[in-house]
């Protein structure tokens, strides 16, 4: 009878701490959403310019279920990171900040009755990660995927630091060409050009050609 009854008091602990897991999990749900610019809006991608290049997208974690006023820790890694402990980095020839790297969440319009941070909700009211594109860009370096991780508490995941709870992620896929915009456009005007001029070397003189038929 005493074993039965350690025996259901052990399968009661091990429910109630799943029970505590799963609910402590659904606790702290949320998302990390784009707002600007267009391109992030759209499809979570952030194009730049050219080598060296700089781009920025802003973001905002929205229906979190997080009480108002939770300090909120972001890290950003690629995707190669075996872990994630910094909101800033390099990788590939690419370099990355977001800011702030913790902050507050607060409530009120546009995120009624949840807990936000962003889009002019929590303090700070603007979360941004900027991307710089490698100097040198190759067929294999002309793309990275950047995750921006929100954590919160204390815990263990890995993509926080080992040290927070997770909360929300987005991943945010970089790309930009080998060449500028600008660089890219001459290469294909002079291309054209040396095309045309080779075309010009090599037809006949349809005068001449007249000419030599007349005689003839």
């Amino acid at each position: 009878m005493k074993k039965t009854k350690i025996g259901l008091l052990s399968t009661a602990s091990v429910l109630l701490f799943a029970l505590a897991a799963v609910t402590s999990v659904i606790a702290t749900s949320g998302s990390i959403g784009c707002l600007s610019p267009a391109s992030c809006v759209a499809s979570d991608t952030l194009p730049l310019n050219g080598p060296g290049s700089s781009a920025t997208a802003t973001v905002w974690l929205y229906g979190s279920t997080l009480a108002s006023g939770t300090t909120v820790h972001y890290f950003v890694c690629p995707e190669s990171a075996n872990t994630c402990s910094s909101a800033s980095g390099t990788a590939n020839g690419w370099s990355w900040a977001f800011t702030p790297t913790s902050g507050t969440t607060g409530t009120g319009s546009p995120c009624t009755g949840t807990s936000c941070e962003g889009n002019g909700v929590g303090s700070p009211s603007t979360l941004s990660l900027e991307v710089t594109a490698p100097t040198t860009v190759t067929s294999t370096n002309n793309v990275e995927d950047l995750t921006i991780y929100a954590c919160y508490g204390t815990g263990n995941f890995y993509t926080c630091n080992s040290q927070y709870e997770f909360i929300a992620a987005l991943t945010i896929t970089s790309t930009v060409p080998q060449f500028t915009l600008g660089l890219g456009l001459a290469i294909a005007i002079g291309l054209v050009g040396l095309v045309l001029v080779a075309k010009k070397r090599t037809s006949p003189n349809l005068a001449s050609t007249a000419g030599i038929a007349a005689a003839a």
